[in-house]
């Protein structure tokens, strides 16, 4: 295993906080920063010697596959998670978790 995480739900936190759950911020602008953190990620694995692909608009769980050029027969999936500098929350959908 490479790494993990846990996902709680914010709503759960703010309900057994008495807190009011935080709102997302503009479609536009969480588009906008995902797009420009994939293409940072895409260009890092690219200077590693790896195939980068955006898959994000494909709906497979993960936004980056990465192929390894070498022959080594490995392929990397990865979910980016870029945020504005003022967000709160990071959102992880179920199709992501899966």
């Amino acid at each position: 295993m490479i790494g993990g995480l846990m996902v709680v739900p914010a709503g759960l936190i703010a309900a057994m906080t008495g807190q009011v759950a935080p709102t997302p911020a503009s479609t536009t602008d969480t588009q906008a920063v995902a797009a420009a953190a994939r293409k940072i990620v895409m260009d890092v694995e690219c200077d590693l010697g790896f195939e980068p692909v955006d898959r994000e608009f494909e709906h497979l769980g993960y936004d980056v596959e990465s192929r390894d050029p070498r022959g080594a027969q490995s392929m990397r999936f990865i979910e980016v998670k870029g945020r504005r500098a003022d967000a709160d929350t990071v959102t992880v959908t179920k199709n992501e978790i899966l």
